[in-house]
């Protein structure tokens, strides 16, 4: 988040949150705070707080749902398996790699796991087994 979508997301807040004191030091402080994090994250997070019924809105606890959401997304997607060229012995390399991929998993840029022909993603697929045998 850069110093203009602070501006924003704090207009977003006073619009949720109308009891809430909005200063000139509001956007600073949400800009440092939620300096790595997305504006649609950010936005997101307020939105949430807003619906859950908060009272009030500080910047920790915006950053605090900022990373439930990110790490949801990450959760949600399932096992992440390295892609075949990667050298199992370059552990720099695959922990790259895997930090990577959280990002893109967490920033929402990677949305669906790839298919793996068979596999099950979800345990209620299991429901069918046993369902289709003949009584002996």
């Amino acid at each position: 988040m850069n110093p203009r979508e602070a501006v924003d997301l704090a207009r977003y807040m006073r619009a949720h949150f109308p009891q809430q004191p909005i200063d000139e030091f509001t956007a600073d402080a949400l800009a440092e705070t939620l300096r790595e994090y997305p504006a649609t994250d950010c936005r997101k997070a307020v939105l949430n707080l807003a619906e859950r019924g908060e009272h009030w809105c500080a910047p920790t606890a915006v950053k605090a749902e900022v990373k439930r959401i990110r790490n949801k997304r990450v959760a949600d997607y399932g096992p992440i398996e390295p892609p075949a060229g990667l050298d199992p012995d370059d552990v720099r390399g695959y922990q790259r790699w895997l930090g990577a991929m959280h990002k893109e998993i967490a920033d929402g840029t990677l949305t669906a796991p790839p298919e793996i022909e068979g596999m099950v993603r979800d345990v209620r697929e299991l429901g069918h087994i046993g369902q289709d045998v003949p009584d002996a």
